[in-house]
């Protein structure tokens, strides 16, 4: 079933529409994105393939999802990712993870698609959501600390990037 969460910039969707994998695609490609991100999966280069592959993975196993994502819309084209994942419906959490085009960064849309995530998460139940950003990835922490998150701690050189190890910031928020 195809959901919408609409806000006053952006709207997310997650029907991961095929149509959508070369613009997807083109964004992901960038060298800077992917270095923003404490992510093990996202690759570079990032081709329409991978977005399909994205689009197409497995979500829920026996109806009961674990992980939901959504095409972030900004004037109708895709701007970028946003999604809740490893969701554990006993204690009520999920890790949020989110990133944007480089084209679409300072207007802010990252602010608004987690916003819109957040306010989802709670009405699906979720009581907390969590995330690690990269120590030199200050945007990010902006968006999070502007949607409620607290720095829980720092994770001293816990993730290898090109450039050497990174330090990640874990932040959290719990949901009302």
């Amino acid at each position: 079933m195809s959901l919408y969460l609409r806000g006053k910039l952006v709207v997310l969707t997650n029907d991961l529409d095929a149509s959508y994998a070369s613009e997807i695609a083109d964004m992901a490609n960038d060298r800077l994105v992917r270095d923003m991100l404490a992510s093990e999966t996202f690759p570079h280069p990032f081709t329409v393939e991978d977005a399909l592959a994205f689009f197409d993975k497995n979500r829920s196993i026996d109806n009961e999802m674990f992980a939901e994502d959504f095409i972030i819309l900004y004037g109708g084209k895709p701007a970028g990712i946003i999604g809740i994942s490893n969701i554990s419906w006993r204690h009520r959490s999920a890790h949020v993870g989110y990133w944007v085009g480089r084209k679409y960064w300072n207007r802010g849309i990252a602010s608004e698609a987690l916003e819109l995530i957040a306010r989802h998460s709670a009405e699906i139940g979720l009581h907390r959501l969590y995330t690690n950003v990269l120590d030199h990835n200050l945007a990010s922490a902006r968006v999070l600390r502007k949607n409620g998150f607290m720095l829980e701690g720092t994770q001293k050189d816990a993730f290898m990037t090109d450039d050497g190890f990174r330090s990640m910031l874990r932040f959290a928020r719990i949901l009302e």
